[in-house]
């Protein structure tokens, strides 16, 4: 059958909006291919700035610099994880209003989420501010570096609005099915960052660390400010205007901060109970006598498993906005056929990539390691973080389902579940193997299997209730054509 095939376009006598066309004139998974193709690149690009970034850093600054920043990365990503909190809504949100053709209320959504953005990027730089060297301690940074590392983050709670703003205008070109030029924003502002500002900031002028950060973020000021001025100037098929500001907030703005929830459950899921598992582990390394090798292998091996997780993630950047488009327009049949097409390829990935890193990890692990003793070591430790990797694409395509169907408190359920999941295997296996590292890192098997049951347990709800609907849609279709 060609993927052009005329079961699955909507073709009608109708003239279809340019999202409509993106979004149901084409096969499900060419549909899926053509949204994730920016977002998948950004996604691994991403990965390889944070590899590149410490490259260059180790360059300029040696071991000491590394470890600021390589400390640093974590409060890092909380800060900016609750900056970019809006874009996790407002995919959804945008692309559901296209369907119902309300591209006024759209726009009046991206100006209250900017709106609500900036109050709470007045708010959060305080508590952060006093904050920063709680988080520092609690993840045992070495106080002899704990200064530097305040340094390195506090230009980080100034970027905070144009961090904002930068991810809400691109989530809304993805609510827009301009997923190739979202990731075109998106690559440029890391390119930015990564091959000017960085080169130039470390070799040329070579300022102290803790202006590293402005680099780092340099490519979103410049391209969130083309971006900004682009919307606002009518260049895209969602138009907010500056008068937006001064109207009161559109009755989109409250379920858009509700579908907020699940994000900031994933966000705590990702930080706090990663910190627990890092904690209990080097215990057990150290009362072993190896936690220099373990320690080793723990934070390079997150090279590896972010970039296989990062492909996972890309190619179901598309699902959402389809997903979301196609339930709104009551199009509940290509829903679903949207759903099963987005599995093969990311499993594919997995089947191909992971079992190197089940088998004999250490062949990869030689990229960023030397020691003959700790790449050893790796042959224990490292497979047991990726024995679930082939259960992924399953819980990210229930957790996509969730979302399509707008069901926040649900979509907070799974990544709660991974999180207790992870806790729970890391004090379990603690408490029975407390000198035995190779054996505190199995909790990372019982978190993939935790967070696999949650997301297809929840996932089946909105699932069961589409294919219900998908039913009933056939049927009239049937109908439609005997009468």
């Amino acid at each position: 059958m060609s993927l052009e095939s005329s079961e699955f376009s909507t073709t009608d006598s109708i003239e279809k909006t340019p999202e409509e066309k993106a979004f149901t004139s084409h096969h499900p998974f060419v549909t899926l291919m053509m949204l994730c193709a920016g977002p998948l690149v950004f996604s691994m690009a991403a990965t390889f700035h944070d590899f590149m970034d410490l490259f260059f850093v180790g360059k300029g600054y040696g071991q000491a610099g590394v470890a600021v920043v390589g400390m640093g990365a974590l409060v890092r990503f909380v800060i900016v994880g609750f900056a970019a909190f809006a874009a996790s809504s407002v995919v959804v949100k945008v692309s559901s209003l296209i369907a119902q053709n309300r591209y006024e209320d759209s726009a009046q959504l991206v100006v209250d989420l900017i709106r609500v953005a900036m109050v709470s990027d007045i708010i959060l730089p305080i508590v952060f501010y006093f904050t920063i060297k709680d988080l520092l301690l609690f993840i045992q940074t070495p106080l002899s570096i704990i200064v530097l590392t305040e340094e390195y983050l506090f230009p980080v709670l100034f970027l905070m609005p144009i961090i904002s703003v930068f991810n809400i205008l691109c989530g809304t070109l993805l609510g827009e099915a301009r997923a190739n030029t979202c990731g075109l924003f998106q690559i440029s502002a890391l390119i930015t960052s990564l091959f000017i500002a960085d080169p130039i900031l470390i070799f040329v002028f070579k300022v102290k660390i803790k202006y590293l950060t402005l680099a780092y973020f340099c490519g979103q000021v410049v391209f969130g400010s083309i971006l900004l001025i682009l919307y606002f100037s009518g260049f895209f098929s969602v138009k907010p205007k500056l008068s937006m500001f001064l109207k009161p907030f559109g009755k989109e703005i409250g379920n858009a901060l509700y579908l907020t929830i699940p994000y900031f459950v994933g966000l705590f899921s990702s930080v706090f109970p990663p910190m627990v598992y890092m904690r209990y582990t080097n215990m057990a390394a150290e009362a072993a006598g190896n936690k220099e090798h373990v320690a080793a292998i723990m934070s390079a091996v997150i090279k590896p498993y972010n970039l296989i997780a990062s492909l996972s993630i890309g190619f179901m950047t598309g699902l959402i906005p389809a997903g979301s488009f196609c339930y709104s327009a009551k199009l509940f049949k290509r829903t679903m056929q949207l759903c099963y097409y987005s599995i093969p390829v990311p499993l594919l990935t997995k089947i191909l990539i992971v079992p190197i890193m089940i088998i004999k990890p250490s062949i990869i692990m030689k990229l960023w390691l030397s020691d003959p003793d700790t790449l050893k070591l790796c042959d224990k430790l490292v497979p047991f973080s990726f024995y679930t990797a082939f259960l992924q694409p399953f819980s990210e395509a229930c957790n996509a389902m969730i979302m399509v169907t707008k069901r926040g408190i649900l979509a907070s359920i799974p990544p709660i579940a991974r999180s207790l999941s992870l806790i729970a295997g890391t004090f379990l296996m603690y408490h029975y193997y407390g000198n035995r590292p190779e054996k505190i890192v199995f909790a990372s098997v019982i978190e993939g299997v935790g967070s696999f049951l949650g997301a297809v347990a929840c996932g089946m709800v909105p699932i069961t209730e589409i294919l219900k609907k998908a039913d009933e849609e056939e049927k009239n279709e049937k109908y439609t054509v005997l009468y």
